[in-house]
C-alpha cells in the first residue's frame, strides 16, 4: 500500500512539473532553435570563430556577425592572443575599414576595430594578452572623444566582462528572447532563409544580411545599407550624427579644453609600448566635411584644436597626424557611412599617406599598388569588391 501511495504522488509531481514546464518549453524553444540555426550560439566561441576564420583563408571567408550579442571585444582579444599579428589595427568602431588587403603582406596585418571604446581600454586590451602577442607596429585611431572630459566616464565593469568572453547559451536566451519575437512578428527573420542561408557565415547578421567581421578583423556593412548608398541615398544615417551635435549629446558633448587625464593616460600608454618595442603611427580619424562645419558653427568644441600638440606630448616617439577634416583631399560627404565612419576609400588614402610619412610603415604598404586599387573602385564606400 506504501508503495502504492508513493508511486500514485510521484506521478502527480511529475504531471505537476509537466505542466508547469510545457509552457516554459514552448516559450523559449522557438528562440533557441532561431539562435542555433543563425549561429549565434556558435558564435559566442569567439576562439573557435577565430580558428574557422582562419582555415577559411584561401577560399570564401567566414564572416562573424552577431545579432543578439556584443562579442567584438572578447573576440578581438580573441584574435589578438591567437594571431600574434606584425602589424595591429586598434580603435574604436572608426579603424574598421582598413583592409589588410591594403598591405603588402595581409598575413601579418589584423585589424582589431571596435575592441575599445575609451582610451583606458587601450592598455585594459592590450594587458589580456600576452606581451609576446603584441605587434611590432601598431597603427592607432584616437577618437577626437577620447579627450572629451565631459565624455570619458563609466563602463569599465562592463567592458572587463566583455573582454573575458560573451557568456553562455543561456545568458543569450534570456537576453535576446523577447527580441526575437518581436524580430519575427517584424518579418525581420525569415525563417526559410534562415535554413538555407549560408554556413559559412556565422550569427544572423552575417547569414541573412551578409554583414560582419571579416578575417582580418575589418567589417563588411551589410547588403541593404550598400544598396541604400548604391541607390543614390548615400546620407540616409547622416541625421543622428546632426541630432547629437545638435542637441550636444554622446560623443558631442560639449568642451573647452582637452581632459588632463587623458593625456596622461596615453603619455603611460606611449611609455608601455616604447617599453615593449611597438613603433606607433597615431591619428585623429576623420569627420565628413558638413560634421566638421556643424562642429565649428557651435563653437562648443575649443577642445578639438588642442588636440594635435596633447598627442605629440604624449607620443612623443610616434608618427602622429590629425585627420578630423580632409576636406582638401576633395573628400566630400559621400565618402562616409553615417557622419561618424568614413567609408574604405577615405581609409585606403588615410592609409597611403601614412605610409608616404612613416618609414616603418611605409616597408608594409605598396603605396602606387594601392593608389591603383583606389582608382579601380567604382563604389565610395569599398574600394574591394564584397564577399557575397
Amino acid at each position: 500500500m506504501q508503495v502504492e501511495t508513493e508511486r500514485r504522488d510521484a506521478r502527480r509531481y511529475l504531471t505537476r512539473l509537466i505542466i508547469f514546464v510545457a509552457p516554459v518549453l514552448l516559450l523559449f524553444t522557438p528562440p533557441l532553435a532561431v539562435l542555433q540555426l543563425g549561429g549565434e550560439v556558435a558564435g559566442l566561441d569567439v576562439e573557435q570563430v577565430v580558428v574557422d576564420q582562419r582555415e577559411s583563408s584561401g577560399r570564401r571567408e567566414t564572416l562573424y556577425g552577431l545579432a543578439y550579442s556584443e562579442c567584438a571585444v572578447s573576440y578581438k582579444r580573441a584574435s589578438l592572443a591567437i594571431r600574434t599579428p606584425e602589424v595591429l589595427v586598434l580603435g574604436t568602431s572608426r579603424v574598421l575599414q582598413f583592409r589588410s588587403e591594403f598591405f603588402r603582406d595581409p598575413s601579418v596585418v589584423y585589424n582589431a576595430g571596435r575592441a575599445i571604446r575609451r582610451l583606458r581600454h587601450l592598455q585594459q586590451f592590450l594587458d589580456a594578452v600576452p606581451e609576446s602577442a603584441w605587434p611590432r607596429l601598431l597603427i592607432l585611431g584616437l577618437d577626437q572623444n577620447f579627450f572629451n572630459p565631459a565624455w570619458d566616464a563609466g563602463g569599465d565593469d562592463i567592458y572587463r566582462r566583455e573582454l573575458r568572453g560573451c557568456g553562455d547559451t543561456l545568458e543569450l536566451l534570456q537576453r535576446s528572447w523577447r527580441s526575437i519575437y518581436g524580430d519575427f512578428t517584424a518579418g525581420k527573420l525569415p525563417i526559410d532563409e534562415l535554413v538555407t542561408s549560408d554556413i559559412g557565415r556565422i550569427g544572423l547578421t552575417a547569414r541573412l544580411r551578409n554583414g560582419g567581421f571579416r578575417a582580418d578583423g575589418s567589417y563588411q556593412y551589410d547588403a541593404e545599407r550598400i544598396d541604400r548608398y548604391a541607390s543614390g541615398h548615400p546620407h540616409f544615417e547622416f541625421a543622428d550624427t546632426m541630432a547629437r551635435i545638435a542637441g550636444r549629446r554622446s560623443r558631442f558633448k560639449p568642451a573647452v579644453r582637452t581632459s588632463g587625464h587623458s593625456a596622461s593616460t596615453l603619455r603611460a600608454l606611449g611609455d608601455r609600448l616604447a617599453a615593449a618595442g611597438v613603433h606607433v603611427v597615431a591619428f585623429l580619424p576623420p569627420f565628413p566635411p558638413s560634421v566638421v562645419e556643424a562642429l565649428s558653427a557651435t563653437g562648443d568644441y575649443g577642445y578639438l584644436t588642442q588636440l594635435p600638440s596633447v598627442v605629440r606630448e604624449a607620443l612623443p616617439a610616434a608618427t602622429f597626424v590629425d585627420y578630423t577634416d580632409i576636406s582638401d583631399w576633395g573628400a566630400t560627404d559621400d565618402d562616409d557611412v553615417d557622419g561618424i565612419h568614413c567609408s574604405e576609400r577615405t581609409y585606403s588614402r588615410l592609409l597611403g599617406d601614412l605610409a608616404r610619412r612613416d618609414v616603418r610603415l611605409g616597408a608594409h604598404v605598396d603605396v602606387p599598388h594601392l593608389v591603383r586599387i583606389i582608382a579601380r573602385g567604382e563604389h565610395p564606400m569599398l574600394v574591394l569588391p564584397r564577399d557575397d
